[in-house]
């Protein structure tokens, strides 16, 4: 994720930027039919937006979504966004969002959405819209983020087994007492509750006979 389109989903961030007097895109939410998307502000919806698209509305134009552009796409390219309406909340203390209508769903590849400015002829510049810090004038998000993608999935990693400690083996035992030793630090390993020492212990005798 690059700078010009992180997600500020935690609220450090988020206040940072409104003590700033910035505004900026937040996240954004797919329909399941994939035509519409809802994005979330850091902030409220600024007033000149708002009254372009009642003014769209009202005279039946399409000012608005001069200000919206999606990028992207490899099978699917050239998304174009043919309405835009304002969800305004209720709670003064929740962002408001803005619900994109888009021509067609994308494909399984990245796309991003930014909100920019337009020159003097009313078309779209590279520059974020009036008050949007530039960091959150775009973000990245995928068409296909809720359906399970089939193509070009990547093999998951398939974890090795565990491999059982080695046990310490002294290979200079050479006599009856290292090997006596040897025989009943291996039996520790594998039998830990064994702790029988005494010679008459059957244990003991099985190993002494074999050292």
């Amino acid at each position: 994720m690059n700078d010009a389109t992180l997600f500020c989903l935690d609220e450090k961030r988020r206040h940072q930027v409104r003590l700033e007097g910035y505004n900026g895109l937040d996240y954004l939410e797919v329909s399941e039919d994939q035509l519409q998307l809802s994005v979330y502000l850091l902030d409220k919806v600024p007033a000149t937006l708002v009254e372009l698209i009642k003014e769209d509305k009202k005279k039946n134009t399409a000012k608005a979504v001069k200000h919206f552009r999606i990028s992207g796409g490899r099978r699917v390219s050239g998304i174009q966004i043919i309405d835009v309406t304002v969800c305004q909340q209720r709670d003064p203390e929740m962002d408001d969002c803005l619900v994109l209508t888009v021509d067609r769903p994308g494909d399984f590849s990245p796309y991003t959405l930014c909100l920019v400015a337009l020159d003097e002829d009313g078309r779209p510049t590279d520059q974020p819209y009036p008050n949007f810090d530039p960091r959150y004038a775009c973000l990245d998000f995928s068409f296909k983020e809720n359906c399970p993608n089939d193509l070009d999935c990547r093999d998951v990693p398939v974890c090795p087994p565990e491999l059982p400690d080695e046990p310490e083996i002294n290979y200079l035992a050479k006599d009856y007492a290292s090997f006596r030793q040897l025989i009943l630090d291996r039996l520790a390993t594998i039998m830990p509750d064994w702790q029988e020492r005494h010679v008459p212990d059957l244990g003991i005798t099985l190993v002494e006979l074999l050292a």
